[in-house]
């Protein structure tokens, strides 16, 4: 019996299909950030592995319906993370683990470190009813000086400002954390456009780091490829820098895609119903346990003392960051609500202390290189004076915290971050402040909320 030949019409369509098939697994491998959660891996697997596995399959109608679901989920993270670009960022909602700090490359910070947020993924120390407006609410926006991820609930900012708010006002104070590590100007702003929702009375704004971080790194990547890993969540999209492919990639990981963050959502939905809750109960939530020296911090610092040392004194703030500040006080003269902005204490100031300049990591962080101490000063103070003019320039309060934490490891474990002693020396200042701030805007008749 003679075998009936291949048409090349036949051999061109099993080509096409197998090729493509390759690409959709290809491009999830390499947009995978090994960084996520295993879970991510797992699903990146099955959705970009699916086309490939379809082929396996006898049926025409299988196969060429694989392929759709393939192109599907690689044109929506292209799409979602470069033109539709996803600025609000949170936590993980229902999170509750206990950090057990080891050693001292966390200066001032020791012990159980308890870790939660609720169903929103925001931080907070006392069930909230985001649909209640009777609590005087305010929302701490920012990045990682916010968050304080490394510190227990109730020895952040937000939670003493909050105790001592709501003593100081004798009225109930709710104070609630939605700063996120990593996360920049634009971020932020998407975070206070998306909870006008509910009931904001006052925004308490503290960011700066991560743009001026961004601005460095651009600057001289040409010169230091091995600076991607500085861009990470720090990136808006991929067109802001000319990254090399595999971190080009990495910044269309599914969990950053509208599919994955709609998987996300429906994830924590689900959980929540599960409990019986509109709002996460620590009570009833599994406490993941984890024994941590600092390791990544140790294994950072000393950033300062380079042998390739190099001076950028920029004039100005980069665009990015110039652009969602304008953006913030536009918004903050439309809001009914108070925002407060403050100034933004770091370790790169004169004076700085010795043993705090040993332990800085981010001058900056994952380069060849290092910034003159002097740049790094000059860098911290023209982003803070950006922010004192804005405040000018919009008539919004300022509460400027920078000059009053002493930079040295009485008050930070590092560049930006305090300890236990130094959030609290920030909250005794920040509760008078916006005491004042409260009191003033209320006896000249303005409300927030």
């Amino acid at each position: 019996m003679t075998a009936v030949p291949t048409t090349r019409p036949a051999i061109l369509w099993t080509a096409f299909r197998w090729g493509l098939a390759l690409l959709v697994l290809g491009f999830g491998v390499l947009s995978h950030d090994p960084r996520s959660d295993d879970r991510w891996l797992q699903l990146s697997i099955f959705l970009y592995g699916l086309p490939l596995l379809a082929q396996l399959v006898p049926r025409t109608w299988a196969r060429v319906y694989g392929l759709y679901a393939g192109v599907f989920v690689l044109l929506q993270s292209v799409l979602s993370t470069h033109f539709f670009p996803i600025t609000y960022i949170t936590h993980r909602p229902n999170t509750d683990m206990v950090l057990e700090v080891r050693g001292d490359n966390l200066s001032g910070v020791y012990g159980h470190q308890r870790v939660t947020t609720d169903a929103k993924g925001f931080r907070t120390t006392k069930p909230i009813d985001y649909d209640d407006d009777a609590p005087y609410r305010i929302f701490f926006i920012g990045s990682s000086s916010v968050a304080q991820d490394w510190i227990d609930n109730r020895r952040t900012m937000s939670h003493l400002i909050q105790e001592d708010l709501s003593e100081a006002l004798g009225r109930n104070v709710e104070v609630i954390n939605t700063g996120v590590p990593g996360v920049r100007a634009i971020h932020s702003f998407a975070t206070m456009r998306h909870v006008t929702r509910y009931h904001p009375d006052m925004y308490v704004i503290l960011m700066m780091g991560n743009d001026s971080l961004l601005q460095i790194a651009s600057h001289f990547y040409e010169e230091t490829p091995n600076q991607d890993e500085a861009h990470g969540r720090i990136l808006m999209k991929p067109s802001e820098i000319a990254l090399e492919p595999i971190p080009r990639a990495r910044t269309y990981t599914l969990e950053n895609t509208l599919l994955g963050r709609a998987l996300s959502s429906l994830a924590s939905a689900v959980r929540s119903r599960r409990a019986g809750l509109d709002v996460a109960d620590p009570a009833l939530q599994e406490t993941a346990y984890e024994i941590s020296y600092g390791e990544f911090f140790a294994e950072q610092r000393g950033s300062l003392f380079r042998a390739d040392q190099r001076r950028f004194l920029p004039e100005s703030v980069s665009p990015s960051f110039a652009d969602a500040l304008q953006g913030i006080g536009e918004f903050c003269q439309e809001s009914p609500a108070h925002c407060v902005v403050l100034t933004q204490p770091t370790g790169h100031r004169s004076g700085a202390s010795q043993g705090l300049k040993e332990r800085l990591w981010m001058t900056p962080m994952f380069a060849s290189y290092s910034l003159t101490f002097e740049s790094m000063v000059h860098i911290a103070s023209l982003y803070n004076d950006h922010w004192r003019a804005l405040t000018d320039q919009w008539d919004l309060a300022l509460c400027d915290l920078e000059p009053e934490i002493e930079p040295s490891l009485q008050y930070f474990y590092d560049d930006v971050h305090f300890n236990w002693e130094g959030s609290r020396k920030a909250a005794d200042f920040l509760t008078d402040c916006l005491s004042e701030v409260i009191r003033t805007q209320e006896a000249s008749g303005r409300h927030g909320g």
